[in-house]
């Protein structure tokens, strides 16, 4: 049985980062949470593998994707491209990419990207007031394309990555996400726009995803299958 002071310890770390937490951004994600399936789902989401089609609206390269997922600290990526198999891995931090060509380790912008996927992953994002690491703020309230929506960003501390989340203030849902990344012309401010939601093992997930910087529609990505929990390994993500 916990001691006194072991459970008094307990509560007051768990009080400094609730206190950390910005308490307007906490409410309205507790709405997304709900909206998404509600905490307990999310939290039971450990690992997960998607499977889906990539197609560029820009003049880049089109392809099939399978995404391996272990929360929070792994990912790989097995992208089948017309000039061959390039798989991307990162476990623990650091990565590697195989290309036809060969093999490199991640480093500077890469890394990052890399990095920032792995922090963008839907269900991270939606217990961000969970995770002492991750800072979340309130930003402001919009209306998009008559959508009224709050704006929320979140901060990792430990990699410097931050997104802003925009969550329907009816519905709850978390319809869209903003970031500074990488595409084809360089560094830009990237938008992704969620749609075709569909229920995954409770966890509401969009199926449909449009990658655009302002008014350029750079990717669209169909989810074709997504699978929780299927006892994904740090050794096979290598």
């Amino acid at each position: 049985m916990p001691s006194f002071r072991t459970t008094l310890l307990a509560l007051t770390l768990f009080c400094s980062v609730s206190l950390a937490q910005d308490s307007r951004a906490v409410s309205i994600l507790k709405h997304a949470q709900e909206a998404a399936g509600g905490v307990d789902a999310l939290s039971a989401v450990r690992d997960q593998i998607i499977s889906r089609g990539i197609h560029s609206g820009g003049g880049g390269i089109s392809g099939q994707q399978v995404v391996k997922i272990i929360l929070p600290s792994a990912l790989r990526q097995e992208s089948i491209l017309p000039f061959g198999m390039v798989t991307l891995s990162l476990v623990d931090g650091s990565g590697r990419m195989v290309l036809p060509q060969g093999s490199i380790q991640l480093s500077g912008p890469q890394l990052l990207q890399a990095q920032g996927e792995l922090f963008r992953v839907r269900e991270r994002l939606l217990l961000a007031d969970r995770f002492p690491e991750l800072k979340l703020v309130y930003l402001d309230s919009v209306d998009e394309d008559s959508r009224p929506a709050d704006v929320l960003n979140v901060t990792d501390s430990e990699s410097g990555q931050s997104v802003q989340v925009w969550i329907d203030q009816a519905t709850g849902e978390l319809f869209k996400t903003t970031y500074d990344g990488v595409a084809l012309a360089g560094a830009q401010r990237l938008e992704e726009h969620y749609s075709d939601f569909r229920s995954v093992n409770g966890v509401r997930t969009p199926f449909a995803i449009a990658v655009r910087t302002g008014d350029l529609l750079l990717t669209e990505i169909q989810i074709e299958k997504v699978l929780h929990n299927t006892g994904l390994t740090k050794a096979e993500l290598r």
